[in-house]
């Protein structure tokens, strides 16, 4: 699962940055004025060693954040995981498949339609990448935006990729809304399910691989084996992406099978 590329997220994603790194930089100044004055500063940073013994505090300090937000993310990713597990079956949407690669949805500006994600079944004998291409358009002075994911899909068992649409009324965006799902290589799209996510509180995009029992195939972190994202400048580059996507990729890191259980 990504943050995607929208400016919505950067206070979310910045915020906490610039507030540790400035908690950061005072507390080094404040140490660095009264280094020799205060007698209650703890005999590890006093000493010879004392720049060593604050990076080694920083470094904990650093590793203990990271995995509270890791912690935080798995229950997340979990706690939608078994949202999707628990959805009904849905309806039938292989009318939105243009041939065995390429999936479409479009949302009308103002829509008031519910909420809704989709499950696409793919299969593959090799190694391919799977794109998702969300694309809002202008309307009422907003700017365009556009945006995609990539995902590794495996070869072997049948793979699941969910993704959802947020947009129209219903989340307060009055513009025009399309998504794509686009396989570079000799995979397939098997089918397409349209699942109703109306009774869901998360008003987030989100893409995720799962194997064919709903299990996570993806890393949720960064990393060979986590999907990653990037924007698009225009609606002329979201069609030639569409076309010709791998003039865009770079070459994917290779994937660590995760073992058999035993």
């Amino acid at each position: 699962m990504l943050v995607l590329p929208e400016p919505k997220h950067h206070p979310a994603l910045l915020l906490p940055l610039h507030v540790l790194a400035v908690t950061g930089l005072w507390s080094i100044g404040t140490l660095a004025v009264s280094w020799r004055r205060i007698d209650d500063v703890p005999r590890l940073v006093r000493g010879k060693g004392g720049l060593l013994g604050a990076a080694v505090l920083a470094g904990l300090l650093w590793l203990c954040l990271g995995a509270v937000a890791r912690t935080v993310s798995s229950t997340i990713q979990r706690r939608i995981v078994l949202g999707i597990q628990g959805l009904a079956p849905g309806e039938d949407a292989r009318g939105s498949m243009a041939g065995p690669k390429l999936f479409s949805v479009e949302v009308g500006a103002n829509s008031s339609e519910t909420p809704a994600g989709y499950l696409l079944t793919v299969r593959s004998s090799r190694e391919v990448d799977l794109l998702c291409v969300h694309q809002r358009g202008r309307a009422n002075d907003r700017a365009f935006l556009a945006f995609y994911t990539r995902h590794r899909i495996l070869p072997g068992k049948d793979r699941l990729f969910f993704f959802n649409t947020v947009a129209g009324a219903t989340v307060g965006d009055s513009r025009p809304y399309n998504a794509w799902v686009r396989l570079v290589g000799p995979g397939e799209l098997v089918s397409a399910r349209r699942v109703d996510l109306s009774g869901w509180d998360l008003g987030l995009p989100l893409s995720l691989v799962l194997d064919d029992t709903g299990v996570p195939v993806e890393s949720a972190f960064v990393g060979a084996g986590a999907p990653s994202t990037d924007g698009l400048p225009s609606p002329e580059s979201v069609v030639e992406f569409l076309r010709s996507p791998r003039g865009f990729l770079t070459p994917p890191r290779p994937l660590r099978r995760r073992p058999p259980p035993d």
